[in-house]
């Protein structure tokens, strides 16, 4: 579906010194073949003067804009501070908790708050109990549920 948005395709036959033919997708098939590939045609009109017979093997580029790439974040992480939007960022190191404004972006699909600006990957972020904590408190982070102590007694 991808290959569908590029912006646009070019012909390559090295072996006949031509190069990077502008040429215009016909159809893109919605399944896979058997080997996983999915079959793509393209159109070339040809002039007498490129001198492309069929049978010659050539290459095609595709140029797309590379996928946006963000963090995203749970609602539940957001609280307002002064009219900024805001998140606790935990250190490891100190158990302790700083306040960071953030900038948000879209909600996305699966209800995640797309973060433009504000976080660095790697980072661990509260999502519990936003709203009552202070800035340089020491907290603990939860642990996952072991699937071996059900109930949490032991």
């Amino acid at each position: 579906k991808e290959i569908k948005n590029c912006e646009g395709n070019y012909l390559t036959v090295k072996n006949a010194d031509i190069f990077n033919v502008p040429i215009s997708m016909l159809s893109v098939n919605e399944k896979p073949g058997k080997d996983g590939l999915y079959e793509v045609r393209y159109i070339l009109t040809n002039n007498k003067e490129l001198n492309i017979f069929p049978g010659m093997t050539a290459e095609i580029k595709a140029v797309c804009k590379e996928k946006e790439k963000f963090m995203s974040i749970s609602s539940d992480a957001i609280f307002i501070d002064n009219n900024s939007t805001c998140v606790w960022i935990y250190d490891l190191k100190n158990d302790q908790i700083n306040k960071r404004e953030i900038v948000i972006g879209s909600i996305k699909p699966e209800g995640k708050l797309k973060v433009i600006y504000g976080l660095d990957n790697g980072e661990f972020i509260v999502t519990a109990g936003v709203h009552s904590l202070t800035d340089g408190q020491r907290v603990k982070p939860i642990l996952p549920k072991s699937n071996t102590n059900i109930g949490g007694l032991m």
